[in-house]
């Protein structure tokens, strides 16, 4: 099961708090990530100068608290930076394309969930963090050691999940990561989609916000463009394509995985419905499609080596619930975590 570790205090506390407890998760995290940046490291770095001042700018409590991640985890403000900033330097140093996650949201019954799929090498580092604001407001998510935001929710029972998506060129915009948190900070759906809105320039990605009240969206960023995705009637979903007509993704680049998964679900969406957490987690749990599956095994892969379905998150947000699945065995059960 993935370790929990629970941060309350200021921004600056909770980040020492981070960086104490998972030391060495972030040190062999950073280490993986430098691996894949494709760049020098002197180059990684000085992005990381540049993601620095955007968080500054965007949030200085978020900063501080990667502040108190450095501090904590001994490791230079820069590199957490850069972890935080991980997507956005990928895309300097790479134009492969990423056939990563399947996110599907059924707002209308206050369900939520995706697979996390990425490196094999970063299963046993995944982490559930829950933090604890000294305003009572409160976090529960999945996220890699170091990083500030990623897939969850919170006690006002807004939960957002996540796409990479790939548009073969530089992206330095706010980074997702750090926006995610934000989404996170956000009380509703509505207050979630007005700041993704204002931050959506200078990054390849989707997610998919809703709440407890049923409202959603679906939001994929695209360099300088963005694109608000019409869901299919009663369930919002992506993979890791672009679905607005606007956008032209690299043509040199494979997405038969995405587009599998992708049709996959809405074909099983069609027939068979989903209206319970159960159904939603079968749904995630699907190994129908014989090669391309949604629910995958680690195969060889040129960018991380070995790449399958490390996490899947499922969220019940009427009901303040999370349910979190490590790796991809077919025997693998979900742990439960209450989020009020």
């Amino acid at each position: 099961m993935f370790r929990q570790v629970i941060l309350t205090g200021n921004p600056m506390d909770r980040g020492i708090a981070h960086g104490e407890s998972l030391r060495s998760e972030i040190h062999y995290t950073w280490e993986f990530y430098r691996s894949i940046f494709n760049l020098p490291e002197s180059g990684v770095l000085e992005l990381a100068g540049h993601f620095g001042n955007l968080i500054r700018k965007f949030n200085a409590d978020c900063l501080d608290e990667i502040r108190g991640i450095a501090t904590g985890s001994g490791l230079d403000v820069l590199k957490i930076i850069a972890l935080n900033s991980r997507t956005e330097i990928l895309s300097h140093g790479h134009a492969a394309p990423t056939n990563e996650c399947t996110a599907l949201c059924l707002p209308e019954r206050r369900l939520m969930g995706q697979t996390w799929d990425w490196a094999e090498a970063l299963e046993p580092v995944g982490t559930i963090l829950t933090i604890a604001g000294e305003d009572g407001h409160r976090i529960t998510m999945f996220t890699e050691p170091g990083l500030v935001g990623k897939i969850g929710m919170n006690n006002s029972g807004v939960g957002v999940c996540l796409n990479i998506l790939t548009l073969g060129r530089p992206q330095k915009g706010l980074p997702v990561h750090v926006l995610l948190r934000a989404i996170l900070d956000c009380r509703t759906a509505a207050e979630a989609r007005m700041l993704a809105l204002a931050q959506a320039r200078g990054k390849a990605s989707n997610i998919i916000v809703a709440d407890q009240t049923g409202d959603g969206f679906d939001l994929e960023f695209a360099g300088e463009e963005h694109c608000l995705i019409e869901g299919n009637p009663g369930y919002l979903l992506h993979t890791n394509h672009y679905l607005g007509a606007a956008v032209q993704a690299p043509q040199d680049s494979d997405f038969t995985s995405s587009h599998a998964r992708f049709d996959t679900v809405r074909a099983l969406l069609q027939t068979q419905g989903c209206r319970s957490r159960a159904g939603l987690c079968q749904l995630l749990s699907d190994r129908s499609h014989p090669a391309l599956p949604v629910y995958r095994d680690y195969r060889p892969d040129p960018m991380v080596r070995s790449c399958g379905t490390v996490s899947t998150i499922v969220m019940d947000l009427e009901n303040h619930e999370l349910f979190i699945r490590q790796g991809n065995a077919p025997d693998a059960k979900f742990q439960s975590f209450n989020t009020a």
